[in-house]
């Protein structure tokens, strides 16, 4: 791993574990193993790091769900690949979990950044508009829809990583069948 990954892998984990006010920039460089400056060579600053971190974990997950478009299945199956896949993703990666439940909506990530971000699963509101279009979704704001199916895949997530709940195949139904209803026409 290069010292900027490194970098960016030490900051996601600090981040997640401490939040991100008390995460402290030598921190970051003692445990990826660089000197302070070294940080200062990739990043002009804290902010710039996070915000880069930021776009990383965004790509990641828009690579996930864009990997679930599959045209050949129908709209609900392809609904629900897509949000299991979320689903597995976030289990399988709770640092990026993490990371996008305390800065989803931060101030710290700068608006161009996060508009830049939503490129990443921009298919994926075209998936939700088309649904609309087709007459198999309910008309509302795209980005409500996606934000609420989001908000269900999350709490799915937290009640599996918490251990409050064992999410076995048929909850994890249930949370899907949960989504779906809430936006499909009936």
């Amino acid at each position: 791993m290069d010292k900027r990954q490194a970098i960016l892998q030490v900051m996601l984990r600090l981040i997640t574990e401490q939040g991100i006010h008390a995460t402290p920039m030598a921190q970051v460089a003692k445990e990826a193993g660089v000197a302070a400056g070294t940080i200062y060579h990739y990043f002009s600053s804290k902010e710039q790091l996070v915000n880069e971190l930021y776009l990383e974990v965004k790509r990641e997950f828009g690579q996930v769900l864009n990997l679930h478009l599959l045209v050949d299945l129908p709209f609900k199956e392809q609904f629900w690949k897509i949000w299991q896949a979320l689903y597995q993703y976030y289990i399988e990666n709770p640092l990026a979990f993490g990371f996008s439940a305390q800065l989803a909506h931060s101030p710290l990530i700068a608006s161009e950044i996060k508009e830049t971000g939503k490129t990443h699963y921009q298919p994926i509101y075209d998936f939700f508009t088309a649904g609309m279009q087709q007459g198999l979704l309910k008309p509302m704001d795209v980005t409500l829809m996606a934000e609420l199916i989001y908000g269900n895949v999350a709490v799915t997530v937290q009640l599996q990583q918490s251990g409050e709940s064992s999410i076995s195949p048929e909850l994890l139904e249930q949370a899907i069948q949960f989504s779906w209803d809430g936006v499909a026409i009936q």
